[in-house]
Formats: C-alpha cells, sequence, structure tokens
C-alpha cells in the first residue's frame, strides 16, 4: 500500500466533531483502506476525540486536522491554535489521554510552529487477509461437529 496523506481545516465547533469523523471513515474508503468494524470503530472514536478536545481548546475560528496511512498504520493528528503563549503549556496539563492510552498503537503531544497544541495517534490496521482467514477458520470450526473427550472416562462423544 503507498502513503496516502491529507491535511484540512475544520471549524471550531462543536458539530465539527461528527463531519470530521465521518470525513476521515469516508477518506479511508475512497483509499481502500480495509478495516473490520471492530477498528473503524475504534478509528471514529480515537478521531471524534480528538477533533472533540483541539475544538474545546482552540482559541481560534478553526483546527487543523491530518490523515495519513502508510503500510498497515494509520496516523491522525489534530492542531489547535491558541495565539496566547502560555496557552500550550496549560493545554498540556488539561487534556484527557484515557482513551489514547487504552486504544492506540501509539500517541504524543506536540508543539506546532506558531502558537498552539498537536496531538497524534497510531493506529496500527489489521492484515485483512488474516482477518480474513479468520472468520473463515470460525465458519469452518462452527460448521463441523466438535469431538469432546469425557475426563475420567476416556470415551469420546461427537457433540454439535
Amino acid at each position: 500500500m503507498t502513503r496516502q496523506h491529507i491535511r484540512w481545516f475544520a471549524p471550531a465547533v462543536l458539530e465539527s466533531v461528527e463531519r470530521e469523523r465521518n470525513r476521515v471513515l469516508d477518506r479511508l474508503t475512497e483509499w481502500d483502506v480495509q478495516v473490520n468494524t471492530k477498528t473503524s470503530d475504534t478509528i471514529a472514536l480515537l478521531v471524534a476525540d480528538r477533533v472533540r478536545d483541539a475544538i474545546r481548546y482552540s482559541r481560534t475560528a478553526q483546527i487543523t486536522l491530518t490523515l495519513e496511512v502508510t503500510g498497515r498504520e494509520l496516523r491522525f493528528q489534530a492542531i489547535n491554535h491558541d495565539p496566547s503563549e502560555s496557552g500550550a503549556g496549560e493545554q498540556q496539563g488539561r487534556r484527557d489521554r484515557t482513551l489514547l492510552t487504552l486504544l492506540a498503537t501509539d500517541w504524543g503531544e506536540f508543539q506546532p510552529t506558531g502558537s498552539g497544541m498537536g496531538v497524534w495517534f497510531l493506529l496500527a490496521l489489521p492484515d485483512p487477509l488474516t482477518a480474513r482467514r479468520r472468520t473463515l477458520l470460525t465458519r469452518v470450526r462452527q460448521a463441523r461437529p466438535r469431538q469432546v473427550v469425557h475426563r475420567f472416562s476416556g470415551r469420546s462423544d461427537s457433540a454439535a
């Protein structure tokens, strides 16, 4: 898979959260990035969380968002823009990082050129062939009867 990358600006209003989350998922579809439902839900949750956080601390009318997919890894970053010099340091202590810690492969904070605060996360994308094989194996296992061995008697029965 080749590297895909896009950067855009979004209004710093809470109504942007759903729109930008959907924009990321739509872009992944356009780029033919195949993810399972669990990964898609994780991406949606983390993107919404980061967009909401950037909007919450932005002191300007817009935030900057970046989406990048390289190989089997997704990187997303959200930057708020705070014209005051002290804003970034104050924000660093206030941000909730629980979802990032639990769900992201890696994440970090940075101070962009100029002002504001940026937060990025990486998410490992599952190999679609591996996921497809797992699904097929699960179907095969469910379709065939299992052999049950009685622990004490040593006899075996076929169980459905």
